[in-house]
């Protein structure tokens, strides 16, 4: 995660995603942006509604314009993180 520079979409950027995120070295954002390299959404593929939030719009149109982003569920994202239950 060292590097990754990541926004949240459905849950806090106080919460405990976004300390384990910070835990494993990634940069909590405040929103999508020309430097984010990834959005966690906190729900599950296919997004359903969350695919209308002006957030996941911006990380869409800039993967689908080439930008290096990746979009990911909260659940994908925390199996491949070590197990930190110290966070």
């Amino acid at each position: 995660m060292k590097g990754q520079r990541i926004a949240i979409l459905g849950e806090s950027r106080n919460g405990r995603l976004a300390q384990q995120i910070a835990a494993n070295g990634g940069r909590i954002m405040a929103s999508v942006g020309a430097t984010t390299t990834m959005l966690v959404v906190a729900a599950d593929e296919p997004f359903g509604y969350v695919r209308y939030d002006a957030e996941f719009k911006k990380a869409e149109a800039r993967r689908l314009a080439g930008d290096d982003i990746h979009i990911v569920s909260a659940s994908a994202l925390l199996s491949t993180l070590p197990d930190r239950r110290d966070v």
